[in-house]
């Protein structure tokens, strides 16, 4: 990000960046979306198959202040204390930045497990500032 920052700065161009972290949508990552990502991809169909198996048949059990709430389903999100989780997430997450880049026009993205950068370049700042906006509103629209 920093390298074409600099590339549009020599052109004489203003640079503008949208850090967003995505760690909180861990909890909520759907399981058909993460599936069908998946099918997307082309994986092989035994590792879909572990894949929608390590996503089921969840439950949660909350203590608070030592008394023991009854057990409840998870339908959603990746155990975050699985070592898998973060190439599932990172799977996941591609939808997203397609998603994203087919959306608004001119931006480059950058994604790291638990954030993703969208860059915007041009000759005016409000057009800078704008094309990040539409990457925040792609995005939610997406989730």
């Amino acid at each position: 990000m920093v390298d074409r920052a600099h590339a549009a700065w020599s052109e004489g161009s203003v640079a503008g960046v949208l850090l967003m972290n995505i760690k909180a949508a861990l909890p909520s990552v759907g399981r058909g979306r993460l599936v069908h990502t998946l099918k997307g991809k082309g994986i092989d169909r035994g590792h879909i198959r572990w894949t929608a198996s390590f996503l089921s048949d969840r439950t949660i059990e909350m203590v608070i202040e030592g008394n023991v709430m009854e057990r409840r389903p998870v339908e959603a999100g990746i155990r975050p204390c699985s070592p898998v989780s973060p190439i599932l997430f990172a799977i996941y997450t591609s939808g997203l930045i397609k998603w994203v880049e087919e959306s608004v026009s001119g931006i480059e993205s950058l994604s790291f497990v638990d954030s993703v950068e969208w860059m915007a370049s041009g000759s005016d700042i409000s057009e800078v500032v704008r094309k990040p906006e539409f990457c925040a509103r792609e995005s939610i629209d997406w989730a």
